[in-house]
């Protein structure tokens, strides 16, 4: 049906070709020579290949008039355009020979497009399957997706055939088969993928380890285990049984983990070198992965065999419930155990499940902490001087101690946060002149926010020692003030310390306190004695405690004792605690919640019971509840009872709010209020970069908007910024106005804003705040980088960047040696030691530039196969002659696509996967606003038959994810000239976005060898002409060769315009011109053209079809086949305007307007040339212009 017309076909498609050879009445074809004729499929170009390259003609009857088929296999191995031949052959004498005839010969065209993006994939369900032998079978459903054309790819199903354990019986009509299980065996594996990008593969080619670098495009994998009939396992569990050193011992881990001293985590991505500039070890207190053990813990008779049970394990299934907390890395089994392997993802909580025989499962918990380095910025002290103890009285007194720690929020030093943590471990030790000091770890285990501090320092918690240390002075205390709780109402002990001294007298006593309450957090001297005689022993009482009692909450006090020859001691502090006479203990989960976020409150009554707070229990009671500020914490309800003792409560933005409960039990009322406070969260930091030759950088308020979404699960209204430390941020690109610090902006206006650095080098960070309303959900960084900081590359899905030296250098300057590069926590792309993911992922040694093993022009980033955009950022650190540097590698993943003059298809771009979200549903739609360099088709075969978008369509005609309206279905097409292509478009009326195309500039054109060189700048022009059937060669010899310089014919420049114009019907149409044979290629298109008015005969009665054509004419001639449109443009800027000829005037503005001639360049100087002859470069230029304009 193609018969001398054009095949699109994407790289990789195979299509079947079918050759009918007919034998007619009074052919002379008998039996025996037909029995020996051929079909030769001949190609002009390696962009298509054929199988077989010949067939013989099979005759089984012969008749007057019979038909026979021969068929072969065309594949699209490149992207180009080809020819393909078949040509019947015969038995000569003594050699086969091509038939001469007219009717023996056909050919068709085929034009091949980049690679579809095909897709495989295997329902969830369907990805492990357990059978019985000889039991019901299975159905596996695999989907492709991604292909062009109406023809769903074949799929290919690669399995173990040796023992004849299963058999999968594909489905002839669709891409569906069946498992059928027929003998036990331990789990296999099934391999689903593409049958035309496979021929040839067996299972026993595949790379077991690395199936994908035996297996070409995509595919889904089956696991199949087939137990014996009646076989089952009726109970399993699930354990770790690793051994871990801890300080030198042999340890379970799982009792460390269960005590909290070591964690199932991660390590802190945000710091990664101590004080000295010197790569961390990482803490061996956080195991990134664990591995589970499976053990069949009461087996059927039927698994006594070693066989059996190995089957029995080779069967258990593992899923994780949060795989982005926790996942399945890993699975193995073996005759005794079957053993999983846990990686931790991000901070949370999952069930890890080991499942078999359908419903045997047993689970195993676990909790994914985030590493938190720290720095102690004040270390655990309990004075300088004190009284003569004993090491433990020493130790126990310690451990009451905290420390204040500091820990960086990114990966930049200055940004920081402060905690304060307990100590967890104390010991003693010797320090000098009698002093002591203590070896301590803290208490960072923090389940609430799922975080684990650890030390930098001492990053494997052996312990650090306090570096001031603790004198005694001769001064003991055989008694002291002690804790203790009261209520409101209660009368308060009177507090008591005695002291005595070795030598010299007791000069003072004084008594402090400190409390929130009443010393805003610092101590005060409340007591001061009168000591007269200065004794050597003394007793001091603190009484009448309530007049510095103002309220619930907790005071701190303690006494001083000083000597006169200077000397002193403090006792220890006592924590006075007040409550209410009857009180609600409230208590939050999570204690921290950042906004977005919920938590629960539960209330409990308690009351005091022999001096205690005792709860309430056996009483039936209804708690009422409020918060302070529902704009901040609100409340699902305002009730909670005995029997649901909890509520939920949302945080809507931050800040602090008083939550107040209240409850009557008989006659008595129970209450409280405690302080809540809310955090916002930190949105990810959005990065945009400074050009190298620009001033300023806009932002983008979509892309803050997305990040806070993110982070907050609330849309922002508005967004306020903070005055940025190294430049200036505008209103507008006009830079006429500066943003303000307390105006409150929507993301419409962010976008309008630029950033104007006042330095071009570096990293600059502009923080803002993004709010709901009135009330705050979230902050965030914007970083602006430069390019002077930073090494940036782009590139695609599944493939590979090797680090350039010089871009490293133009980074350093001269003199550079070694790059040790920071952590990424990105897993949809690495770094890579060498080309290939089995050279190891880069560690924290250093790269060198010239000599070592460790190869800087060796590292690689290798992308995975997500095919949406992002950004992944890595630190580095650069050394040499100048010192040491920061810098920043930034790898742009499917950022940019890049398009050929003859332009692409969404689907075979995968536009709609990239841009679906996450919370896609099938009414989910997109409309396009704006195309900037380019066109956009909702049909396109050719640009001879296709529909493009109008200005009604943007903004207005939906687009959907998938089904008929699909975006899939558009085409874009670049402008001639121009470089790149922007796509502005807006998802469900709300969400805006830019798709960027980079259009391919060629140096050579990829179907003729002379298109190149001088003639580079016709390049895209000629393909886009070929690849759309308009413009062919000028050599019947030599296909490959375009003649660009040659002039341009009459006669091949009508036939030109017939072919663009689709080739319309001449019937009817009276040729005028003697000189147009009937017979000449260029015959149908003179009678078009001189029909349409578009061109006029050399004379009346002639055409003159080998005459040349002049840049003016041509001009005329488009302008008349465009319809002869009003004129905007001016010859004004030529020196040669003169020279036009005045029946072309109108035509050539009309053409330089449009941008279809920009004149001849020459020694510096650009003209018309209007009468100059054309070239068939030239022609293939402007009509490549007119066609797109």
């Amino acid at each position: 049906s193609n018969i001398n017309g054009t095949v699109a076909l994407n790289q990789g498609d195979t299509r079947t070709l079918t050759a009918t050879v007919t034998v007619g009445t009074g052919s002379g074809v008998s039996a025996g020579n037909l029995a020996n004729c051929e079909v030769h499929f001949t190609s002009d170009n390696d962009a298509i290949s054929v199988t077989p390259a010949s067939a013989k003609v099979t005759a089984s009857t012969v008749g007057n008039y019979t038909t026979y088929k021969v068929e072969a296999t065309v594949k699209a191995e490149k992207v180009g355009g080809a020819t393909l031949t078949a040509q019947v052959w015969y038995q000569g004498k003594d050699v086969m020979k091509p038939s001469t005839s007219a009717t023996a010969t056909k050919t068709i065209g085929f034009r091949v497009s980049g690679a579809a993006t095909i897709s495989v994939t295997l329902p969830t369900a369907q990805q492990v399957l357990s059978l019985e032998a000889g039991g019901t079978s299975a159905t596996l459903q695999p989907k492709v997706t991604g292909y062009s054309g109406t023809a769903q790819p074949k799929l290919l199903y690669l399995y173990d055939t040796k023992d004849n354990n299963l058999y999968v019986r594909p489905n002839a009509s669709t891409t569906s088969a069946t498992v059928e299980p027929y003998k036990a065996c331990d789990a296999t594996k099934i391999y689903i993928c593409i049958a035309d990008y496979n021929a040839g593969l067996t299972y026993a080619k595949i790379e077991q380890t690395n199936p994908s670098a035996s297996i070409e495009g995509s595919y889904a994998v089956c696991t199949v285990s087939i137990k014996n009939k009646g076989m089952a396992v009726t109970s399993i569990e699930v354990m770790n049984n690793e051994s871990v050193k801890y300080n030198g011992k042999d340890s379970r881990l799982q009792t460390l983990l269960d005590n909290g001293t070591m964690v199932f985590g991660l390590q802190d991505s945000n710091y990664n070198h101590d004080k000295n500039g010197t790569n961390i070890k990482n803490s061996n207190l956080i195991f990134t992965e664990l591995t589970l053990t499976a053990r069949i813990k009461a087996p059927d008779t039927l698994l006594n065999s070693e066989t059996d049970r190995k089957n029995a394990y080779s069967r258990i299934e593992w899923t994780s419930s949060a795989p982005t907390v926790a996942k399945v890395s890993e699975t193995n089994s073996d005759k005794d155990s079957a053993t999983a392997k846990i990686k931790a993802v991000a901070p949370g909580t999952a069930t890890i499940t080991a499942k078999v025989d359908g419903n045997v499962t047993a689970t195993y918990a676990v909790t994914v902490y985030q590493g938190r380095a720290f720095r102690v910025t004040e270390e655990p002290s309990i004075g300088e001087t004190v009284g003569k103890m004993t090491d433990t009285e020493l130790k126990a007194m310690f451990e009451k101690e905290s420390a204040k720690v500091e820990i960086q929020t990114s990966i930049y030093a200055d940004e920081v946060m402060i905690y304060e943590l307990p100590v967890k471990t104390a010991e003693v030790v010797n320090g000098t002149n009698g002093g002591k000091k203590f070896k301590y770890t803290l208490n960072g285990l923090k389940p609430a926010t799922k975080e684990f501090f650890y030390n930098r320092e001492d990053p494997n918690g052996t312990g650090v020692t306090t570096d001031r240390q603790v004198t005694f002075s001769d001064i003991s205390f055989s008694e002291q003030p002690a804790n203790a709780a009261y209520k409101i109402t209660d009368t308060i002990a009177d507090l008591a310390m005695t002291a005595s001294v070795s030598t010299g007298k007791i000069k003072s006593v004084v008594w402090y306190m400190n409390s929130d309450q009443t010393t805003g957090g610092v101590d005060k001297a409340i007591q001061t004695d009168k000591i007269t005689d200065k004794p050597t022993n003394y007793r001091s009482v603190l009484s009448n405690l309530k007049q510095y009692i103002t309220g619930t909450g907790t005071y701190v006090f303690y006494c001083r004792v000083t000597t006169d020859d200077g000397k002193y001691a403090e006792t220890r502090k006592a924590i006075i605690t007040i409550t209410g006479e009857n009180h609600i203990n409230i208590v939050f989960n999570p204690t921290t919640v950042k906004a977005g976020g919920t938590f629960t409150i539960t209330g409990t009554p308690q009351e005091y019971v022999s001096g205690k707070l005792t709860n309430v229990t056996g009483k039936t009671y209804t708690i009422t509840w409020t918060s302070s500020d529902e704009n901040i914490v609100k409340l699902s309800s305002k009730t909670s009872t005995n029997s649901s003792p909890s509520i939920t409560a949302t945080a809507k933005a931050g800040g602090q709010v008083t939550i107040k409960a209240e409850t009557t039990i008989g006659a008595k009322k129970y209450a409280a209020e405690v302080k809540f406070t809310v955090t916002v969260p930190e949105a990810d930091t959005v990065s945009v970069t400074l050009g190298e030759n620009e001033t300023y950088v806009q932002l983008d308020g979509s892309k803050l908007a997305a990040a806070v979404k993110t982070a907050a699960k609330t849309t922002p209204s508005t967004f306020t910024f903070e005055s940025p430390a190294n430049g200036t941020l505008y209103t507008s690109s006009a830079m006429s106005g500066t943003v303000s610090t307390t105006t409150k902006y929507s993301a419409s206006e962010v976008s309008k804003m630029v950033y104007r650095p006042t330095r071009t080098t570096g990293t600059h960070t502009i923080r803002y705040a993004a709010y709901d309303g009135s009330a705050q959900i979230a902050t965030g960084t914007i970083n602006v980088m430069t390019s002077a900081s930073t090494v940036e590359y782009h590139i695609s899905a599944n493939e590979k960047q090797q680090m350039v030296v010089s871009d490293f250098q133009r980074v350093y300057g001269s003199g550079l040696s070694t790059v040790t590069f920071g952590t990424n926590s990105d897993n949809r792309g690495a770094l890579y030691k060498g080309s290939t993911t089995s050279s190891g992922k880069v560690g924290s040694e250093a790269y060198s530039v010239s000599t070592g093993s460790n190869l800087l022009k060796n590292v690689c980033f290798i992308a995975g196969s997500t095919t949406s955009k992002y950004t992944v950022t890595i630190p580095f650190t650069a050394n040499g002659s100048s010192g040491q540097m920061n810098g920043q590698l930034v790898v742009y993943v499917n950022d940019t696509h890049t398009l050929n003059s003859t332009g692409a298809s969404f689907r075979s771009m995968g536009i709609a996967n990239e841009l679906t979200p996450d919370n896609a549903t099938g009414s989910t739609y997109i409309t396009i606003d704006r195309i900037v360099g380019g066109k956009l088709y909702s049909s396109y075969t050719s640009i001879k038959n296709c529909t493009a978008l109008t200005s009604k369509d943007f903004g207005s005609t939906k687009f959907y994810f998938s089904g008929s309206g699909s975006l899939d279905n558009l085409y874009i097409l670049p402008l001639a000239d121009s470089k790149s292509v922007e796509v502005s478009y807006t998802i469900d009326g709300s969400t805006k976005g830019t798709l960027s195309f980079k259009v391919n500039q060629q140096t050579a054109s990829s179907q003729f060898t002379d298109v190149s060189g001088s003639y580079k700048w016709a390049a895209n022009s000629v393909d886009f002409m070929y690849m759309n059937d308009i413009i062919k060669g000028n050599n019947t010899k030599n296909p490959k060769l375009f003649g660009p310089g040659a002039k341009m014919t009459r006669a091949m420049l009508v036939t030109v315009l017939y072919r663009a114009a689709g080739e319309p019907t001449v019937t009817g149409i009276t040729n005028k011109f003697t000189d147009n044979k009937q017979g000449q290629y260029y015959y149908n298109a003179v009678l078009w053209a001189s029909n349409m008015g578009i061109v006029n005969g050399a004379t009346a009665t002639t055409f003159d079809p080998n005459g040349n054509v002049t840049r003016e004419q041509i001009a005329a001639i488009l302008y008349r086949y465009e319809g002869s449109p009003t004129v905007t443009g001016s010859l004004s800027g030529y020196p040669d305007q003169a020279q036009v000829s005045s029946f072309a005037v109108t035509a050539m503005q009309w053409a330089v307007g449009t941008g279809i001639i920009t004149g001849v360049t020459s020694g510096g100087r650009t003209t018309l040339s209007a009468k100059g002859n054309a070239t068939r470069a030239q022609v293939a230029v402007m009509l490549h212009r007119f066609l797109t304009f």
